[in-house]
């Protein structure tokens, strides 16, 4: 089930939310279990496998997380119990993720013909995964000091709003929100603002990132046709659509938590501002970066010890932040130059700050939109194709197939007012510049949606109620998310 459909929207949310609310005034603990009951069904009616999944992982993470609190904080048992759960956790993800890609990748060697026919992902399980993991790691550091119960485990770990696309909330903000009583009131205030976010994501998804998705999907279906000029456009829709697609999807996440009285980590801080790789990833992804950071780069030793183990430190964690996006060869090699990038800019630190930070901003948004193009393309061969023909091709001409996908109402009447010869590669030049001109503004914008106040008047009440009705308008056409697939 997605946050898109007619069905999640008009059923799902606003009959959980009044149920929740009306039990919830009063039994605190009887709305909890309703919300469990609810992430289940949830979790349930998008695919039933992965509910069984889900459930087995809960009931995984609590038996461990109760042994290795009672061996006691970084005592050797602990420490045994946590590599064996964390070995257990990465073994059912390589299962369903990676057997494919691992078996293929055999038969390459052996130059045989070796096929997997991979499973049915779970939904969620690249998630649940490192949220599990951090949980565990936190047990064992003594982080976490007692044992959680059962319920509001389940529900740390299954939380509908959270569930699909994340955030990873690895550390105990939302655990301690679902087990006092500090979360999970549902107020005014609260559902203002999560509905505001809610259906400012949903706007996101539907007029920005699928309208973007449309010539880039044409565009790997027909790559060998594409002039230097196609190309550009693409890396640049690209750059958007997986923006728009996943800040929309956060944004919809934290606003159906904050509904339901609770706090979901910000995934976003306006990452085409960075000035740098490294900072590019301060702001991007958020929860999965400060994952990375935590549970896998201070462990390897972080910066601590000398310059050439920190480089290999970010290039560790860096490769596998590619292979936790897929199993694919792109995906690996997308890790590893963001990682060498990002070792280079250690080793210039000294030259970096010279060069003036517009220039580093538009260098670091060149660099972050062409390895995206490596990221979406399905093979290292369809990469360097699209890139030869980039660099090669010298052709400036526009497919008119991108004019008729991206299309400003009214351009050619504009241009015939100016007295400008509306032929359609201007008109749709003019059409998808302003549509991508019109996208960096809305990037750049210096504070995200999660964070900006929204003052509660009747102005906003009617421009909220007029986008919501143009979504619901075109929620039949809206594909999945993108990061449902990582």
């Amino acid at each position: 089930m997605q946050f898109t459909s007619f069905y999640f929207i008009l059923v799902f949310l606003p009959v959980t939310l009044l149920l929740y609310h009306g039990i919830g005034s009063r039994n605190r603990s009887a709305a909890r279990l309703l919300l469990l009951a609810a992430s289940f069904l949830f979790c349930g009616l998008s695919d039933l496998w992965s509910l069984f999944i889900l459930l087995a992982q809960i009931l995984v993470g609590v038996f461990f997380s109760v042994h290795i609190l009672r061996a006691g904080s970084r005592s050797a048992r602990a420490r045994h119990l946590l590599i064996l759960a964390v070995t257990l956790q990465i073994a059912a993800l390589a299962y369903f993720k990676y057997m494919g890609f691992l078996v293929g990748s055999i038969g390459i060697l052996l130059n045989r013909d070796m096929v997997w026919q991979n499973l049915i992902l779970p939904i969620g399980i690249s998630y649940t995964t490192f949220t599990q993991i951090a949980f565990l790691a936190d047990c064992y550091r003594g982080t976490i000091r007692e044992a959680v119960s059962p319920v509001t485990y389940a529900l740390y770990l299954a939380f509908f709003p959270r569930l699909v696309q994340g955030p990873i909330t690895a550390g105990t903000d939302l655990l301690t929100e679902l087990s006092g009583d500090s979360g999970g009131r549902v107020t005014a205030e609260g559902l203002a603002d999560g509905l505001v976010l809610f259906v400012l994501g949903l706007s996101k998804k539907i007029f920005l990132a699928d309208l973007f998705g449309r010539p880039v999907d044409f565009a790997f279906h027909s790559i060998p046709f594409l002039s230097t000029l196609d190309i550009l456009i693409v890396i640049l829709s690209y750059s958007f659509q997986i923006y728009f697609d996943f800040s929309g999807y956060s944004d919809m996440a934290i606003g159906i938590a904050r509904m339901f009285g609770y706090t979901l980590p910000v995934n976003f801080n306006s990452p085409y501002r960075a000035d740098s790789i490294t900072d590019f990833w301060r702001r991007w992804h958020m929860s999965l970066t400060g994952f990375l950071r935590e549970y896998i780069y201070f462990p390897l030793g972080g910066s601590r010890k000398g310059p050439a183990r920190t480089c290999l430190n970010i290039l560790i964690v860096y490769l596998l932040s590619g292979l936790w996006h897929g199993a694919n060869w792109t995906f690996l090699l997308w890790g590893l130059l963001h990682g060498l990038l990002q070792v280079t800019e250690r080793i210039c630190g000294g030259i970096l700050p010279r060069i003036p930070r517009v220039i580093r901003q538009i260098t670091t948004f060149l660099w972050a939109s062409i390895l995206w193009l490596l990221f979406r393309s399905p093979s290292i061969g369809d990469f360097r194709m699209m890139l030869d023909q980039l660099l090669v091709d010298g052709n400036w001409t526009i497919r008119p197939e991108f004019g008729e996908m991206i299309r400003v109402p009214g351009v050619r009447t504009i241009l015939s007012v100016l007295g400008i010869d509306h032929v359609d590669a201007l008109s749709s030049l003019l059409s998808i510049g302003l549509y991508l001109a019109a996208a960096l503004l809305l990037c750049l914008q210096p504070r995200n949606n999660e964070s900006a106040p929204y003052r509660k008047t009747g102005r906003l009440l009617l421009a909220v109620t007029a986008l919501a009705v143009l979504c619901f308008l075109n929620t039949n056409e809206v594909s999945a998310f993108l990061y449902t697939s990582f």
